[in-house]
């Protein structure tokens, strides 16, 4: 562990899900070990009215009762085009005036966002010299669309090479990929399958599948349950997350066993078999660490369906088009064999670096100065 340098890292993250704020606690965590001090920021907070919570309340709402309306938004705005990054908002303007007198309160040394909207602010603010301190940007979406890419951005660090180089295609200054951010419990399962079984109740021969929704149980998540449970060769294991509508209704499929919000989904990726994803998330990312085959099935609408295709190109996972091809999919990959294999080490490999050591080398250098185009 290295001395801290003056200032803290300043971490940018959002309320839209757990997933923004899981990689921004991880990376607080690795940069603690490391000696370097982080302050971590709500990007919702520096916006006025509680205008992120009617953002965050509109999202959500769109993603589980009126899934075509954020279609038709991706679609519109969202969806990526070659060298297009996303225009600057209003909002983005409105919030980096006051994160402009944020930093200069706490004279951060680096400046790191986990949300698209956080990046667009901080690059904003970089392009037009309001901001001397490198700024980094998390991509945690597979697909990346436009608001991922800014030419301000110092560094834009992704979860594989291939979205990578598409991400600098799009205009984005300079990329990396060292992987997903995970905790070190997924990377180095500590619970025994056997245990791990037995606290759910379930036994060793029992073909586990884990069906996982995300921290708000959004999408078609029923009907994946029922599918799965029907066809009577598995045990489907549920995580509806804070969505307790969808915990009751699951709850009734026979032969389910149904969680709400979990703390330890180490614990049940150990006991799975395979897992069953819809949107492409940090928890598929966990099961690729933990090497739980990954499977996608109904995702949801715009970035949950680009992701998923994404992820299936790239290799690391297997993308569900119909109930039959999911169930063919899970027989093939609780049995083991060959596809297993491939795309369990595909995941793995993805795994490439660790993002800490990325960002610690850029607290180090000259504040202000720029990095140049990676080649």
């Amino acid at each position: 562990m290295e001395p801290s340098q003056a200032g803290p890292v300043l971490l940018l993250t959002a309320g839209m899900g757990a997933g923004h704020d899981g990689v921004a606690s991880e990376l607080e965590r690795r940069l603690a070990e490391r000696g370097i001090p982080s302050a971590t920021l709500d990007m919702w907070e520096l916006l006025p009215l509680g205008l992120g919570r009617v953002i965050t309340g509109f999202y959500r709402s769109m993603i589980q009762n009126f899934p075509w309306m954020y279609e038709a938004i991706y679609r519109i705005w969202l969806e990526p085009r070659h060298n297009d990054p996303g225009r600057v908002s209003p909002v983005v303007r409105l919030a980096g005036r006051r994160l402009a007198r944020r930093i200069a309160a706490d004279r951060p040394v680096l400046a790191l966002s986990t949300f698209h909207l956080s990046s667009q602010v901080l690059g904003d603010m970089r392009r037009r010299a309001a901001l001397d301190i490198p700024v980094v940007s998390v991509v945690v979406d597979f697909a990346a669309h436009r608001l991922w890419v800014n030419p301000g951005v110092d560094l834009h660090l992704c979860l594989h090479p291939a979205q990578a180089q598409r991400m600098a295609e799009r205009g984005a200054t300079r990329t990396a990929a060292p992987g997903p951010i995970v905790r070190p419990e997924f990377v180095g399962l500590r619970w025994d399958r056997g245990a791990a079984r037995r606290s759910l109740g379930l036994g060793d021969d029992d073909r586990v599948v884990l069906i996982v929704a995300g921290s708000w149980g959004a999408g078609r998540v029923t009907s994946t349950v029922e599918t799965v449970a029907a066809d009577g060769r598995f045990v489907p294991v549920v995580v509806a997350g804070s969505n307790r509508r969808l915990q009751r209704v699951t709850g009734r499929v026979a032969g389910a066993v149904v969680l709400g919000w979990v703390d330890d989904m180490d614990r049940l990726l150990a006991a799975a078999d395979v897992m069953v994803e819809n949107a492409g998330g940090l928890t598929a990312m966990e099961a690729m660490a933990a090497g739980t085959p990954v499977v996608s099935y109904q995702p949801i609408p715009g970035h949950g369906r680009a992701n998923v295709i994404r992820m299936e190109e790239a290799g690391v996972s297997r993308y569900a088009r119909s109930p039959a091809e999911l169930l063919a999919l899970l027989d093939e990959l609780v049995a083991g064999g060959p596809l297993r294999e491939r795309l369990t080490g595909a995941a793995r490999a993805a795994f490439r670096s660790d993002a800490a050591d990325c960002i610690q080398a850029l607290t180090r250098s000259p504040g202000g100065q720029r990095l140049a185009r990676a080649p």
